[in-house]
């Protein structure tokens, strides 16, 4: 859920604030272990890494249900820098755009996305700042076609895949993860910021049959709200398959809404650069009598290791259909 801006002046004017005065420590900090790397004669190992991602989408509708409509966006453009300042810690910067105007999506206004110094020892990590979250990194590995469209939870709301905040995560075993996150409800655009603060927790198993996925996010204040949901998955020689459910509940009735819903999908690889999928989601709200439906089916073809496109066929709720193209560069 979003506050209201108009109604947040203060607010949004102290978290742009908050949000660049993070950027610039993270600046001094990063120029700091440059001139450290220099001054120890470390000039020729790489301590940084820049990763640049473009989601770029075109796609015939009949939405208007008389014709087919032409439509193309830029839902990503994405710019990753990682520092490595020493051997324990590392510092990530990115930024975003995003369109705000849905009518004129060739407009697209800049924001930051991430902005976190992370500890890392072993088997264990600590990450504080703008961070991501693991439960959607961990959909988006399985589902491996963002481009294509976000994940179930992710395009349904079952909470923030990135706020402010500090992350904690472990693998105790191959067979074993955790990870616990305090966020404040704190992100980027600061308009899409719902000022909740929450715990979130998750616990990923691998076993020889599947892979299964345990996800519990709770708010206390000024309400009670609570998600849970777990994602399981299996791979079959060129397969893979893959089941989410969700379901959020909450004590504000006023506001806020009841849901659940589940998501199916499956892959098949007929190569290396061939793959077909497949995917289904239903949604259902209190505040809806009808349920959301969306079924997607297409073909990616990878053209190179960092160039790949994806035709596809997307019917909303057996009322509106999309023919469209998906191109990810990265």
């Amino acid at each position: 859920m979003c506050y209201n801006n108009s109604e947040n002046k203060g607010f949004s004017y102290k978290s742009r604030r908050y949000v660049f005065l993070l950027l610039l420590i993270f600046c001094t900090v990063m120029t700091n272990a440059q001139y450290n790397s220099l001054s120890d004669n470390n000039i020729d190992e790489k301590k940084y890494s820049f990763e640049f991602q473009i989601f770029a989408n075109a796609a015939f509708s009949n939405e208007t249900n008389q014709s087919l409509k032409f439509d193309y966006s830029f839902k990503r453009t994405l710019v990753i820098y990682n520092q490595q300042i020493s051997d324990n810690f590392n510092i990530c910067l990115a930024g975003d755009s995003y369109a705000k105007d849905k009518e004129k999506p060739y407009q697209l206004t800049p924001y930051l996305k991430r902005a976190y110094i992370q500890y890392h020892h072993q088997a264990l990590s600590v990450s504080a700042g703008l961070i991501v979250l693991e439960h959607f990194k961990y959909q988006r590995e399985i589902w491996k076609l963002r481009y294509v469209d976000k994940t179930f939870q992710n395009k349904f709301n079952y909470g923030e895949n990135r706020s402010t905040g500090i992350l904690l995560e472990q693998k105790l075993s191959s067979r074993f993860s955790y990870d616990i996150a305090i966020i404040s409800g704190y992100n980027t655009p600061i308009d899409h910021s719902s000022r909740e603060f929450k715990l979130m927790t998750g616990q990923t198993f691998n076993t020889d049959f599947c892979s299964f996925r345990l996800f519990n996010s709770i708010v206390w204040n000024p309400y009670y709200e609570h998600v849970i949901s777990f994602f399981i998955t299996k791979e079959i020689r060129k397969n893979i398959l893959g089941i989410e459910v969700a379901g959020e509940f909450s004590n504000n009735t006023q506001t806020d809404e009841d849901k659940y819903g589940f998501s199916v999908f499956g892959t098949h690889s007929f190569n290396n650069k061939i793959m077909g999928f497949a995917r289904y989601d239903m949604n259902k709200n209190s505040m809806n009598q009808e349920d959301a439906d969306v079924l997607w089916t297409g073909i990616q073809y990878s053209f190179k290791k960092h160039l790949k496109a994806s035709l596809f066929y997307k019917n909303e709720e057996l009322k509106t259909s999309f023919y469209g193209l998906s191109v990810f560069i990265h």
